[in-house]
């Protein structure tokens, strides 16, 4: 409680080392960040079975890598879109891993991606849908 001379309980502390309550704390690096370091060379991938379709991705995404597909075989809850990363665009810059509500964003190596690429290509294949590969477009 400040006194008749402005000083409190706190007029010890200078000014400048007081935090007003009223200003949020904001951190310089998020949890997700925190969780796993940045590595050179990284690229997002959409594990698509747990994707909702918000296009939450799709919106905040600087050079439009991502992509909305139609869901192969979709259960009358889920959305009928999927998003799916064209991995030969993608920069890895790491805004659609951070917004994504779903923590259905993964950032893979390179060599991850070579190795999942052929797989998830004759996955889709064998259940009849469009495959994206790099450099492909789906409208």
């Amino acid at each position: 409680m400040p006194n008749a001379d402005g000083g409190g309980v706190l007029s010890f502390v200078p000014t400048t080392q007081r935090r007003d309550k009223r200003m949020p704390t904001v951190p310089t690096t998020s949890a997700k960040a925190a969780r796993q370091d940045k590595k050179k060379g990284e690229k997002a991938w959409i594990e698509t079975d747990y994707c909702s379709g918000c296009e939450a991705c799709v919106d905040i995404c600087p050079v439009d890598c991502i992509l909305t597909v139609q869901r192969p075989i979709a259960p009358p809850w889920y959305n009928e879109k999927v998003c799916v990363i064209d991995v030969a665009r993608c920069t890895g810059c790491r805004l659609c891993w951070e917004i994504c509500p779903w923590d259905c964003i993964v950032m893979v190596s390179q060599d991850e991606v070579e190795e999942v690429l052929p797989l998830a290509a004759a996955q889709r294949t064998k259940q009849g849908t469009e495959t994206v590969a790099a450099g492909e477009t789906v409208s």
